[in-house]
């Protein structure tokens, strides 16, 4: 009997933990009705076990303004007088085992705002494109960084659309074939 006690008490304690840091959690920039209505009614019961367990950690704290920045990577080649897609590289483009490499990859490598990779970026986007998509050797080749933004908390998902922008990277060429 004290066996099947001592479990139910377990259980129940980790039910309430799991409750007491699911409420404390509730994003406290949120303004929908039913996170107000929550935080104003539940949140008085769990604070004091939360900051008495040491668990008043928050996401606000670690990322107050989280990035909802989503991109990808277009590589295009300039043939026939005008720029053609080549490629485009997104999350859903590789399989789930070679996503995060390519992510990685991509994010430290393609980095807009870091102009002293762009040898690095000029190097991945022929490695990526040219032999693979045998584009000829002096074909132009440009990133393009296609992105849109992911908007906070007061929006109506159901109608929301993202609206994509786009910003060029640099600009190389397919380089001549190695030496035989």
């Amino acid at each position: 009997m004290r066996k099947i006690a001592a479990q139910v008490i377990i259980v129940l304690f980790c039910l309430w933990h799991m409750f007491a840091v699911g409420v404390y959690a509730i994003p406290r920039a949120s303004s929908d009705t039913l996170s107000i209505s929550l935080r104003s009614v539940l949140l008085p019961v769990v604070t004091p076990y939360m900051l008495i367990t040491s668990q008043w950690q928050l996401w606000d704290l670690f990322s107050p303004d989280p990035l909802r920045r989503v991109d990808y990577y277009r590589i295009e080649a300039y043939q026939r007088g005008a720029w053609f897609p080549v490629t485009t590289m997104s999350a859903n483009d590789y399989n789930i085992w070679r996503h995060p490499f390519y992510s990685k990859l991509f994010v430290n490598v393609f980095n807009e705002f870091d102009k002293n990779t762009d040898g690095a970026k000029e190097r991945l986007m022929q490695l990526l494109v040219c032999k693979p998509y045998h584009l000829p050797q002096g074909t132009q080749i440009r990133l393009v960084y296609e992105y849109y933004v992911v908007p906070g908390n007061d929006v109506d998902w159901n109608r929301w659309k993202p609206t994509f922008a786009n910003d060029s990277g640099p600009v190389t060429s397919c380089p001549d074939p190695p030496d035989a």
